[in-house]
């Protein structure tokens, strides 16, 4: 097995955790604006976008901020986030799976 498809099965099975887990989801989501482009925000603003506790959507987004799948920016003394790279991959891989379940 080559190294590629093995970093992709790897994404997709990541995906599929995170799709399954809806509060992972939606904070993954939160960095997703109207128009489907990555987009900068401290967790105090995800936690009230998704309407979810403080203390859970922070620890998430120190979770995936851990795991690399979103990148931390310091402005000031505050800390903003978007996806990184691999986050990117992850939402995409939502939305290749949203395009088949349509398909079915």
């Amino acid at each position: 097995m080559n190294r590629d498809h093995f970093y992709t099965l790897n994404i997709a099975e990541i995906a599929e955790r995170i799709g399954n887990d809806d509060c992972a989801y939606q904070v993954l989501m939160a960095f997703i604006n109207q128009n489907g482009e990555a987009q900068m925000l401290n967790k105090t603003a995800v936690a009230e976008m998704i309407q979810l506790s403080k203390p859970t959507v922070f620890a998430t987004v120190n979770s995936f901020y851990c795991a690399g799948y979103i990148d931390e920016t310091r402005v000031g003394r505050s800390k903003i986030y978007t996806l990184s790279d691999l986050g990117i991959e992850i939402v995409e891989c939502f939305k290749q799976k949203a395009i088949e379940m349509r398909n079915l």
